[in-house]
């Protein structure tokens, strides 16, 4: 966190799309937390009370949240539209926040024998459920940075709104996808998480094939809150199987689990913009990522039943 104070203290100087992409890959540091969190949390409770820990310690997501809803009003109305005075606005949360950890949280009350990079290499050449749960997080993570990035564009560019406007509707994904996330984990203590992912990709699937269908604006925000339920659900009994099934490799499988889903957050703006450009619609991209619900739902099936067997 105090390494991610001052690269986004950086940002306030960054004068050329160069400079910003540096910038963004030094702030993207802090998606490491997460890998730190989810072992430290789920090591304090129980196996069937870690779904729910793990969900509300997820509850950070609402911050993506936040910053949709309230940017770019602190940016027009406190800072005279000077959007560089936005960077001090989060990092000095950071940089408090940094010292009340260290100072209150302590180290969890278990701690797992640190894995060397043989061991490491091992467990993702012969274990296949690893990259099926990255597979899985690049989908619904993914889905949740790049939607909650993207549907601001998305709704001004397809439905003519006002950018306010477009960034209100954007927020009601980002909070749903943030709240549900808790319910996500919590019912993954009580049912099989395989049956319920089944459910949620199947749903997503669903959401996706509406949007492409370009429905009104009142059909495409409802599709899109449901499509982050799914996804804030699918986040929370994703981090609930992990320590599951890798009790021991918790921190080095939620750190593979986590980058994967950074990446998806990546590559989902590109396809639906490469859509748009080459077609004039966003059917296609919607399409594509309809299509890796659908195969995230095929490995529900095959992946679990040979593990489980």
């Amino acid at each position: 966190m105090v390494a991610c104070f001052f690269s986004t203290m950086l940002g306030m100087y960054a004068n050329s799309y160069l400079t910003f992409v540096f910038c963004g890959l030094l702030i993207g540091m802090a998606g490491s937390i997460f890998a730190v969190g989810v072992p430290h949390v789920s090591r304090w409770y129980p196996p069937e009370r870690q779904g729910l820990a793990v969900g509300i310690f997820g509850l950070g997501n609402m911050g993506a949240a936040i910053s949709t809803m309230f940017g770019e009003r602190i940016i027009h109305y406190y800072l005279n539209d000077q959007w560089r005075n936005i960077f001090p606005v989060y990092a000095v949360p950071l940089l408090l926040i940094a010292v009340l950890y260290w100072k209150f949280a302590p180290d969890s009350p278990v701690t797992a024998k640190p894995k060397g990079t043989n061991e490491l290499l091992y467990l993702v050449k012969k274990t296949p459920l690893v990259w099926v749960f990255c597979l899985f997080y690049w989908v619904t993570f993914g889905g949740f940075v790049a939607f909650a990035l993207y549907l601001p564009t998305y709704f001004v560019m397809a439905y003519n709104v006002p950018h306010v406007t477009a960034g209100d509707l954007a927020t009601t994904f980002v909070f749903t996808a943030s709240l549900i996330r808790p319910l996500g984990g919590y019912v993954a203590d009580r049912l099989p998480g395989r049956k319920i992912l089944q459910a949620l990709f199947a749903v997503a699937a669903l959401c996706l094939i509406t949007e492409g269908l370009a429905p009104s604006l009142t059909v495409a925000t409802c599709a899109f809150i449901l499509l982050g339920a799914c996804f804030g659900m699918g986040n929370g009994v994703i981090f609930k199987l992990v320590p599951t099934y890798f009790a021991r490799e918790t921190g080095a499988v939620g750190g593979l689990v986590g980058a994967a889903g950074g990446l998806g957050g990546f590559f989902t703006p590109v396809i639906l913009g490469i859509s748009k450009d080459f077609t004039g619609s966003y059917a296609g991209g919607f399409a594509v990522a309809a299509s890796f619900c659908l195969i995230c739902l095929y490995f529900t099936r095959k992946e679990f039943q040979r593990v489980e067997s």
